[in-house]
């Protein structure tokens, strides 16, 4: 950010100096406020679009975690610790919902398990 703000001021000192004019603090101030503002509502825009889409990356995988972790219940009615924290280390929604069909052809959880791998 620095850097940005150093290329700003040198950029408007050249213009003044073009001028033939010096650059006195307030001038500064007042040709960089606005360049900055926008700047800085962009950069915290892009900052709150990204998190808003981890957000929903993250619920997404939630919730296709929750219905592996359900299907399983159903099915087999306990499912053991280790195999619930490899389904909640997962976060690819396709390799989660492709989980989905190995508990329907699974006959035993170690052959889901199997699969899991």
């Amino acid at each position: 950010r620095i850097i940005v703000i150093k290329e700003i001021l040198d950029f408007v000192a050249k213009v003044y100096a073009a001028r033939g004019k010096r650059l006195e603090t307030v001038e500064i101030y007042e040709a960089v406020t606005p360049l900055l503002r926008e700047r800085t509502e962009n950069t915290m825009k892009s900052f709150f679009e990204e998190l808003r889409a981890e957000g929903e990356a993250r619920g997404e995988a939630r919730g296709k975690q929750d219905m592996v972790l359900a299907a399983l219940r159903k099915k087999f009615a306990n499912v053991p610790q280790y195999i619930e924290t490899a389904i909640r280390r997962m976060s690819d929604p396709i390799a989660l919902e492709s989980l989905i069909g190995d508990v329907i052809v699974s006959q035993t959880l170690d052959e889901f398990a199997t699969a899991l791998r």
